[in-house]
Formats: structure tokens, sequence, C-alpha cells
């Protein structure tokens, strides 16, 4: 790959987590305490399958440095779940025992990735991992106006602190290694987008 479309790809995939930011930001000031809790309870059956997901792309990746990075970050995510299942607790909620479509269709796309495009899976992470540097302000903002805290929104203040390391693991990776198959590593980091704003979804109110 020459450095003009190095520099190209490194363009196109950095606006990706820009772009699942902004589209969030619009649905911030929408959120009310009950759509929170209905977040909650996204995240929880989302995290859920965390360390399934990241141990799959490990198994179909032959890389070894990407295989490092997904094994990094199941240890890190193994628990994450508890994050938001402590949240609900602290309203005194219980999470759905059905799995929202959204969380279901992602787990199928993930599985749907074959290991010849397994890059999808590094760009897909690429972008779950950077968006928090991109809205961590406005999400803070936005918790202290529904008078949020450390006692129940520990899955949110966790997450945006912890995904700053790991962005600039991911972004590191997607310049030495993703630029190489930058056509499934840029497809993986659009279907997350996707992905990532429709699971937002449940922050404004149906009612």
């Amino acid at each position: 790959m020459t450095t003009t479309s190095k520099h190209t790809f490194l363009k196109e995939i950095e606006a990706v987590p820009q772009h699942m930011a902004a589209e969030v930001a619009k649905l911030l000031p929408k959120a009310t305490l009950e759509s929170y809790i209905d977040f909650l309870d996204m995240m929880y059956h989302y995290t859920l399958g965390s360390e399934g997901r990241l141990l799959h792309a490990m198994k179909l990746t032959s890389n070894e440095e990407l295989k490092e990075l997904y094994h990094h970050l199941s240890e890190e995510e193994v628990d994450h779940y508890e994050l938001a299942l402590a949240d609900l607790k602290s309203f005194g909620k219980e999470p759905e025992k059905e799995t929202p479509g959204v969380v279901e269709d992602f787990q199928k796309y993930w599985e749907s990735i074959s290991a010849e495009n397994s890059y999808e899976y590094l760009g897909a992470v690429y972008a779950l991992e950077s968006v928090a540097d991109h809205i961590a302000g406005k999400a803070k903002q936005e918790l202290a106006r529904l008078g949020l805290n450390n006692t129940n929104a520990t899955f949110v203040l966790v997450h945006l602190e912890a995904d700053e390391e790991h962005g600039g693991l991911c972004h590191k990776l997607c310049a030495d290694q993703g630029a190489e198959q930058s056509e499934a590593t840029l497809r993986g980091a659009q279907e997350a987008a996707k992905f990532w704003i429709a699971l937002h979804q449940c922050l404004v109110p149906t009612k």
C-alpha cells in the first residue's frame, strides 16, 4: 500500500467513530431516566456476549498481534455486563429475559465474518473502542443532567475511561496491519457503526 492510499484509508476509518459520536450526541439530550434504564438493559445484553465475540475473532484471525489484541480486550470485557447489571439494580430493576433484536442482529453479523475477511473484526473493534474519545464530554454532561453518578452510571463511566486506552491500541494496529486489508477493515468499522448507533436509539423515549 502506498503512503497516499494508507493516508486515505486512515482518514476514512478515523471518520467512522467521529460519525458515530455525532449521531449519538443528537440522541443524548432526549434521554430520560426511564430511557437510560432501557439503555442499561440494552448494554447488559450487548456486553454479556462481548468476551465470546472477541474470543471468536481471535480464533478466526491468523495475525498474532491481532490475536493478542482480541485476547487482551476479552479479558478487559469479561465482567462488564456486571457493571450494567449493578447499575440496573441500583434502580431496583433486573434485565429483561429477551435479548434485544439489535443485539441479536449484531451477533449474527459477527458470526457471519469468514476467516478470509477477519480484518473486519479489527475495523469493528477499532470503531467501537474509539468512539468514547469523541463523545465523553457530551456523555458526562448528559449524565449530570439526569442526576446520575458513579453509584448508578458506573457502566458508562468505566467505558469512557477504558475505551480511551483501547482505542489507541486499535488505531495503531489499524495503521500497522489494517491498512494492508483496508477494504475489509473499513467495512467492519462501518458495520459496527450502524449497530452502535442503532443500539443507542433506546435512549429516545417511545412514549
